[in-house]
């Protein structure tokens, strides 16, 4: 019996760090490069998939580890030597563009020969605030060829808050499912 491999189709920002919104396609076999100049943001757009891209858990460090990156917190990612990002900071974005308060989206469609995937991370934060709501998503269909439209935004492209969010996505039935905790998600 073989194993089904889903292969990463496409990669979706929605209000997250400085993208507000933002879709990349990877190629057929699920590569996706990224080519830029030194400081172009490569490494900052690969990290708001991170926790997509291994395991759904914000805790994770990057995967491009520093000196010293023994040292930081779980919930710490680092890029380099002088810059120690947190998924807060990737949600909210730094610098002049960076976000006081922000409900964010960062997810990816992935297909096999049997179904199609959507994993996913909505979150929200507010500088503060102690309370960092997150919650992690998986929708799926058995019909390949079927346009999957996830809802996370409004009229306006206003990111929904979970209640919202779980709200517009409902008539998918059981087909999406949303978890409080990272390990629900994992299993």
């Amino acid at each position: 019996m073989s194993k089904e491999m889903l292969t990463p189709v496409s990669f979706h920002l929605r209000n997250f760090n400085n993208y507000t919104s933002l879709d990349i396609s990877a190629s057929q076999n699920g590569n996706l490069t990224l080519i830029g100049e030194n400081a172009a943001g490569k490494t900052t757009l690969a990290n708001c998939f991170f926790p997509m891209l291994i395991d759904g858990s914000i805790a994770t460090p990057s995967f491009n580890p520093a000196k010293g990156t023994d040292k930081l917190d779980k919930t710490t990612i680092r890029n380099s030597k002088n810059d120690t990002r947190t998924f807060e900071g990737m949600l909210l974005g730094w610098g002049r563009g960076s976000m006081k308060v922000r409900t964010g989206y960062s997810y990816m469609l992935m297909k096999s020969n049997k179904r199609q995937v959507i994993v996913g991370i909505g979150a929200h934060r507010a500088v503060g605030e102690t309370r960092k709501p997150t919650w992690w998503f998986v929708m799926s269909s058995t019909n390949i060829n079927e346009e999957m439209p996830l809802v996370t935004v409004d009229n306006k492209g206003q990111s929904l808050e979970r209640e919202e969010f779980v709200q517009a996505n409902e008539d998918w039935g059981i087909n999406f499912r949303v978890f409080s905790q990272v390990s629900e998600f994992q299993n």
